[in-house]
């Protein structure tokens, strides 16, 4: 194929690319002067422009344009005694396309031998003038005058970024030479080019993009081919796709400059767009024209964009390739600089810790850069800056500031580091450091030591009076009800949806413990909908209590979407204790709606909340008897009830344990058992009926009876409470049974063979102690008159 007609590497299916079409429009100049010239006319080229302008690829393609002999001279770096090597290659001019080449100590020795071989008309292209020492640039001056009184043309390539002995002054000799400038790709050229790749997800991270290839057409090839195989362009796909191209094209040219090149690169790079670049060059005592070609160098290779995010990314890829005593020292030298500026204290902290000395003595700069983060609300960086402090002095009251101000983030977003830490709040300097802790109060079940930095907390809007109220709710043994209902009340009136999330989802958690489900359930929904950014952890208990007034009203699919949010919430602040307690919550959910139960996490170590401990101990003696391991069930049944009471809880309606006893035994047979935990459960049941009355009545409604039908002996109490052994499928045919259809009139509704009608008509006989259907009915008849359509069953 001829050369003209080659697809170059870096076509797309729209075109050639940005920098491909910028080199072969130069090349077609080039080309231009060369055609123009007589055969034997003398040509002298510079091309000069920056680096990665495609100098070498615009000789290429303008060589290949013409049909001349070619002769290529290429150099390695000058040695100590300034002898360079030198290599050339060349086609001979007699047709036949036989190359040759020549290597020596000395590049005048190669132009000697090449001066054999090149007949008038020939081309000799030196595309790294800037390579050359002193010595070799003059020789290659002399011979190329010479080489046009021959009729022998020369092109030159020049970066002046990358000319470190000054050589280019020795260009201006030759007389009638052609000076070509190379100019670097416009941001609308290269905006445009990358716009063609598919998946940009933000357009802020294709003007990120834009700004990090810095006009440097090698540097734009190398970002495109790591972008070109990602179908999704995010922010940590585009971050490593520049990172890979300032490696492959610009970091190690930088490290090739040495130590001085390093240090400039930090300094600049640490206070790019805060101190004045003349600054850095007096504190760094580099010669100024060394100083202002390497920071133009770094400015055309891409290592110090204009872009604050394309400058972090670059700063942290020539991190990697720099000496730690090069990083350290320029650290130094740019936190000097900044401290002289209005800076962000955030940067000098750093600065001040990459330096790698201890920090004692550096707490009020530590202070001010956290305190800069937490009102920034980069709780994550006012973390670290504590913890780097904290393992960087050997000051007891800088270790114990830190160890506070790190609490103080944990308690926002990382619940289960907080707790992990907890003990540090005992410490005495830690306690004197912290003597407040403004944090959500449900910190309480990850870490139940810092109640009282919590509840010390002063609050205005009534949220620590509702949480002293919850408490009393729980244990049931005071009465609550009626301060919470004025509080209600006044708040509804005031409009229930400015009332702060705190509030409601304390007040639906009483609620809840209060047997009033319906109201638990609508505070819970107004936590969720009030709930502000920074209350997270309000917004995801509202779920959760609305998970559980659903689940104890047998509305088990909305039971159950809002515990799955409430676990997703809590596990945003890495909350483990509250995630567990939601994926137990779904768990019992699916064990109440007589669906497969779900696997239930293993115990967290250490530091479970008592309360937690019994519900979970609770609904795994749940699957446990639904998977017929009645023996296993009445072991953590049991158990239940020792943590419950050991936690101080004389509510009755919090869990089922007794009922669910109170069934295996009579199951079994066990009747002594059995009387026994019933004759317990009445007097607990009594004992909260006469703190709340109100509570024990609407706890009685949703069993299937009034207040009022609680006799003297408790046997009715007795009867209602067992109807919760009752599954969900044996309390359907009850229904249809009290309705007065026969055994094989229900299986017909229910879809279901009368065989199976008949066993759970048997199982509820077995159940609830009846001899026949008309016992039956009339129990029913009695328990059930104000239930309103209402599940006989009482979940939970």
């Amino acid at each position: 194929m001829p050369a003209g007609q080659r697809r170059d590497a870096s076509a797309t299916q729209d075109g050639p690319s940005a920098e491909v079409r910028a080199e072969v429009a130069m090349a077609k100049r080039l080309t231009a002067i060369l055609t123009d010239a007589s055969p034997g006319d003398a040509v002298i080229a510079v091309l000069n422009g920056p680096v990665g302008a495609g100098l070498a690829g615009v000789l290429r393609r303008a060589v290949a344009n013409t049909t001349t002999p070619t002769a290529w001279l290429h150099v390695l770096p000058p040695r100590s005694d300034g002898s360079q090597r030198a290599l050339a290659h060349w086609t001979y001019a007699d047709g036949s396309g036989t190359q040759s080449s020549t290597s020596s100590l000395s590049v005048t020795e190669v132009l000697e031998e090449l001066e054999e071989h090149l007949s008038p008309g020939s081309t000799v292209v030196m595309d790294a003038f800037h390579a050359l020492g002193p010595s070799s640039a003059s020789s290659l001056i002399v011979w190329s005058q010479a080489a046009r009184l021959r009729g022998v043309r020369v092109l030159l390539g020049y970066h002046p970024a990358l000319d470190s002995y000054a050589v280019g002054a020795l260009l201006n000799v030759p007389t009638g030479t052609h000076w070509m400038d190379l100019h670097p790709l416009r941001d609308e050229v290269v905006h445009a080019d990358l716009a063609r790749l598919p998946g940009w997800t933000d357009p802020a991270l294709l003007d990120v993009s834009v700004a990090a290839v810095a006009g440097n057409a090698t540097l734009l090839r190398h970002l495109r081919r790591a972008l070109s195989g990602a179908s999704l362009l995010d922010e940590a796909t585009v971050t490593a796709a520049q990172t890979i191209a300032l490696e492959a094209a610009s970091v190690r040219m930088a490290c090739d400059q040495g130590h001085d090149a390093l240090l400039l690169a930090g300094v600049l790079g640490l206070t790019v767009g805060d101190v004045d670049p003349h600054r850095v060059d007096q504190v760094l005592t580099i010669p100024a024209a060394k100083s202002a070609r390497i920071a133009r160098l770094l400015r055309e290779v891409g290592l110090i964009p204009t872009h604050p995010r394309a400058a972090a990314i670059a700063a942290e890829a020539l991190r990697r390739h720099t000496p730690v005593a090069v990083r350290r020292t320029a650290a130094g030298h740019a936190h000097d600089l900044l401290s002289g500026v209005d800076a962000n204290q955030g940067r000098l902290f750093a600065l001040r810790a990459t330096v790698g000395d201890p920090m004692t003595g550096t707490l009020a700069l530590a202070q001010a850069a956290y305190q800069e983060a937490f009102d920034a609300d980069d709780i994550e960086g006012a973390a670290d800056i504590a913890a780097t402090l904290m393992s960087r002095t050997d000051d007891p009251t800088e270790i114990a500031w830190a160890r506070a101000a790190q609490l103080r983030c944990w308690a926002v977003i990382d619940w289960d580091q907080f707790a992990e830490r907890a003990p540090w709040c005992e410490d005495p300097a830690v306690a004197e450091e912290l003597p407040t802790l403004d944090a959500s109060h449900w910190l309480i079940v990850e870490a139940p030591t810092v109640a009282r930095w919590l509840t010390m907390c002063p609050r205005t809007d009534n949220s620590h009076h509702v949480a002293s109220a919850v408490v009393r709710a729980l244990r049931g043994d005071m009465p609550v009800e009626d301060e919470l209902r004025e509080l209600a009340d006044s708040l509804a009136q005031a409009g229930i949806f400015s009332v702060t999330a705190p509030i409601a989802s304390r007040l639906a958690l009483a609620f809840l413990a209060l047997a009033d489900y319906d109201a638990a359930n609508q505070w819970a929904c107004v936590a969720t909908f009030t709930a502000a950014d920074d209350e997270l952890a309000d917004a995801a208990m509202g779920h959760l209590v609305a998970a559980h007034a659903l689940l104890r009203l047998g509305e088990f699919e909305r039971a159950d979407t809002h515990a799955s949010t409430a676990a997703d919430h809590f596990a945003k602040i890495n909350a483990g204790n509250l995630c567990h307690l939601a994926e137990l919550t779904r768990a019992h959910i699916a064990v109440e709606a007589g669906r497969p139960a779900l696997p239930l996490a293993p115990l967290a170590p250490g530091r479970m909340h008592a309360s937690l401990r019994a519900y979970r101990t609770y609904v795994s003696a749940r699957v446990d008897l639904d998977a017929g391991r009645a023996d296993a069930a009445v072991r953590q049944l049991f158990e239940c009830g020792r943590l419950l009471k050991r936690w101080g809880i004389q509510n009755p309606s919090l869990l089922n344990w007794s009922a669910h006893l109170v069934a295996i035994f009579r199951a079994s047979g066990q009747h002594d058992f059995m009387t026994h935990i019933e004759d317990e459960l009445v007097a607990d049941f009594r004992a909260w009926q006469d703190v709340e009355p109100a509570a024990a009545g609407r706890r009685a409604e949703i069993l299937g009876a009034r207040t009022s039908d609680l006799d003297a002996d408790g046997t009715t109490l007795e009867a209602e409470l067992s109807l919760n052994t009752l599954s969900p499928a044996e309390l359907r045919v009850v229904d249809l049974v009290v309705q007065g259809l026969s055994n094989r009139d229900a299986a017909k509704e229910l879809f279901l063979s009368k065989r199976t009608v008949d066993t759970h008509l048997g199982n509820v006989y077995r159940k609830l102690g009846l001899g026949s259907r008309e016992e039956l009915i009339a129990v029913m008849n009695r328990l059930a008159p104000a239930r309103g359509g209402r599940s006989l069953n009482c979940f939970g």
